[in-house]
């Protein structure tokens, strides 16, 4: 389980169409299956462009890419941290794709999941598995301001 928070503009193309541009700090993870009860935690900075379809009023649902900068990258065990943000790649891709309801208020509540194209490790292991990021993201979002154009 990991959080994540940040800023994003949303804009109507049409009644029925809409994009929606972010900055986000995410903190992303995954535990590590060696017996030790470890866990790899990774910070990124993102930046998700994505297509928002509106069906049934306010409800929508959303697709786009996202990129994403690695801040810090560290293996955590019981009484140990080690720093790994030089064996992790800086940069990633990832698709997008999500559901989503706006509420009366300004805000909106929404679920989503980001699937990574690239090896975040780049290590080559042949024809075996090569590790992604994947995520799932619940939000709840409020409208600090909304600009009538």
């Amino acid at each position: 389980m990991g959080y994540h928070l940040g800023a994003y503009y949303a804009q109507h193309i049409e009644e029925q169409y809409g994009w929606q541009l972010g900055l986000q700090y995410s903190l992303q993870g995954a535990r590590v299956p060696n017996g030790a009860n470890g866990r790899l935690s990774y910070h990124y900075l993102s930046v998700p462009l994505l297509l928002k379809i509106y069906f049934s009023g306010s409800m929508y649902i959303q697709t786009g890419p996202q990129i994403a900068y690695l801040v810090k990258a560290s293996y955590l065990e019981t009484g140990f941290k080690e720093d790994k943000t030089n064996s992790v790649k800086p940069w990633d891709f990832l698709g997008i794709i999500g559901v989503g309801q706006e509420l009366d208020n300004g805000g909106a509540i929404g679920l989503r999941v980001g699937i990574g194209f690239t090896n975040p490790s780049g290590a080559s292991v042949g024809n075996e598995f090569v590790p992604r990021n994947l995520f799932l993201q619940a939000s709840y979002s409020f409208a600090i301001k909304s600009i009538e154009l």
